[in-house]
């Protein structure tokens, strides 16, 4: 039987999200069920569907990928996972909010450095797109949406991380636990992919590491930022590697991720004005406990380079 709402030719957009916004299941087919039956005048492109219903809704349709799960949150910036509806492979879609051209120059810096930077131990930019035009006066942002791999542990290797534990099961969506609230937040954390939750765990669960394991990683680790430094036509510093910043791939592979504090490896100050920028931008976008010590305090006649990655 055909919704009322649906019989309705002249539904509102306004409809369109109030259903995303309540369906919880299949909304993709609510959506193209729902287009099929709007006015001609309301049928736009199909990525311009993702322009309009990006502030809207709670899950998010764009084509055939429905957006799941707010991975992380940061500033001006959001991580979401992202499954392909006919695949069904899960990606993480990085949204960066530019309020003025400047965060918008910034934004697409960090795309530039994704599409330059091919290497097995650096993330790689599956796709990109900027919708929207900042303008300040009247409070209007654009947005940067870097689509990137999603990366979790495999189950086999939270089945050895967690073999003194209580597991009842093991799926391909969720993790059934013991009540053990540290135990569950674990093995749940454990999920999202990065080496500083894989670490997290062990160091609770007392299951370290091998050293060989722990060389074998930092090496490639290693090849990664030289990567960044060895890059033309100039070098490049990360500026924030962390273990937060290093997920794993279903092969062990580390993967340096998060390009937006990446810069210029090579910069010569000249004068308080450039020393003072430069230690702005640095306590911006690169993490306090990591930072190089000549970031903190930068001196008005000196020169930084990529020494800075070393340091952290």
């Amino acid at each position: 039987m055909t919704s009322p709402m649906l019989q309705n030719k002249d539904t509102s957009l306004l409809c369109i999200s109030d259903v995303l916004l309540k369906t919880k299941k299949s909304s993709h087919q609510v959506f193209q069920t729902l287009m099929g039956y709007l006015p001609a005048k309301f049928r736009l492109p199909r990525f311009s569907w993702h322009q309009y219903l990006l502030g809207w809704t709670e899950e998010l349709v764009w084509n055939s990928v429905l957006i799941d799960d707010l991975l992380i949150y940061r500033g001006f910036s959001t991580v979401s996972l992202v499954e392909d509806a006919h695949t069904h492979k899960y990606y993480a879609v990085k949204k960066i909010i530019c309020h003025g051209k400047e965060d918008q120059n910034i934004a697409l810096k960090e795309v530039e450095f994704y599409n330059l930077l091919k290497h097995p131990n650096i993330i790689e930019c599956i796709d990109s797109t900027l919708t929207g035009q900042p303008d300040p006066q009247f409070n209007f942002t654009s947005e940067v949406l870097v689509i990137l791999p999603y990366y979790q542990l495999k189950k086999d290797t939270l089945k050895d991380a967690s073999k003194n534990y209580s597991i009842s099961s093991l799926t391909d969506s969720y993790t059934e636990v013991s009540q053990e609230p540290l135990v569950r937040s674990a093995i749940l954390n454990l999920y999202k992919g990065t080496l500083y939750n894989e670490l997290d765990y062990r160091s609770q669960t007392k299951n370290h590491l091998e050293p060989q394991n722990i060389l074998n990683m930092f090496l490639q680790i290693c090849e990664g930022v030289k990567a960044f430094h060895e890059a033309t036509p100039e070098p490049l510093a990360h500026r924030d590697l962390k273990t937060s910043n290093i997920v794993i791939a279903d092969d062990r592979t580390p993967i340096i991720m998060d390009l937006g504090s990446v810069a210029s490896a090579r910069i010569k100050i000249c004068g308080s004005v450039e020393a003072q920028t430069l230690q702005d931008i640095a306590s911006e976008r690169c993490s306090m406990p990591y930072r190089a010590p000549e970031l903190f305090n930068v001196e008005s006649y000196c020169m930084i380079d990529e020494r800075t990655d070393i340091w952290t």
